[in-house]
């Protein structure tokens, strides 16, 4: 098992602590990336607020997340259409 570790990182000028158990970079990736987003939308978004600045960028996040795994499962389906075709290719015999 994992130990969790805090963490502190800043997102659009906030600070926070986080509790986890992924490594430092990871936890530092992923609130630059939340961090890079809110940005970008407040700069977009002038006066809006912040509230509403993080749910647009959670809903983002949400959207890329549903796109990778749609990819994932994609992926794995032809992987495994391409399995059984090479098992058919093996299992028929040669003339």
């Amino acid at each position: 098992m994992k130990t969790k570790k805090r963490y502190t990182v800043q997102i659009l000028g906030d600070e926070y602590t986080l509790v986890s158990d992924e490594a430092e970079a990871h936890v530092a990736q992923a609130a630059a990336t939340v961090d890079e987003l809110m940005r970008q939308l407040a700069e977009s978004l002038q006066n809006v607020d912040p509230k509403k600045i993080a749910i647009l960028t959670a809903l983002r996040l949400a959207s890329e997340l549903l796109l990778a795994q749609e990819s994932l499962q994609e992926i794995e389906q032809k992987k495994f259409a391409l399995i059984d075709r090479i098992n058919q290719e093996l299992l028929t015999p040669l003339s």
